[in-house]
C-alpha cells in the first residue's frame, strides 16, 4: 500500500510579449523546504539542479516528504491546519528571452 506524501516542485514558464513559451532556457539551483513552525531544527530540506526549457519548466520532487511526518505533531510543520513552504533559487540569466537584469 503506498502512503500519502507531499509533492513539491519548482515551474519556470516565461512567456514572451508574443504569449510564446518556446525557445527559451534557463539552469537554475534551489533548495525546497518545508518549516517547522515550532523547531526550526525539524525544517526539512531537498536541493535540485536542473536545466528549464519549454518542455521541461519543472522539477522538483513527486514523494517531497510523507504527508505522516508532516502530520507528526512533534515535528511542528502544521499550525491552524496550514504548513509553509520555501524555495530558494539561484538562476543562470536565461537564453532565448528577452531578459533586463535591472
Amino acid at each position: 500500500e503506498r502512503k500519502p506524501t507531499l509533492g513539491f516542485f519548482l515551474q519556470c514558464n516565461p512567456i514572451d510579449v508574443q504569449g510564446n513559451n518556446n525557445g527559451w532556457s534557463c539552469y537554475a539551483r534551489a533548495t525546497l523546504s518545508i518549516l517547522s513552525r515550532e523547531k526550526p531544527e525539524n525544517d526539512f530540506n531537498r536541493r535540485i539542479n536542473h536545466f528549464f526549457y519549454a518542455k521541461e519548466n519543472d522539477w522538483g520532487y513527486s514523494n517531497f516528504m510523507m504527508m505522516e511526518e508532516i502530520k507528526d505533531p512533534a515535528k511542528g510543520f502544521i499550525k491552524d491546519n496550514k504548513i509553509n513552504l520555501k524555495i530558494e533559487v539561484a538562476a543562470d540569466a536565461p537564453h532565448g528571452e528577452h531578459w533586463d537584469s535591472k
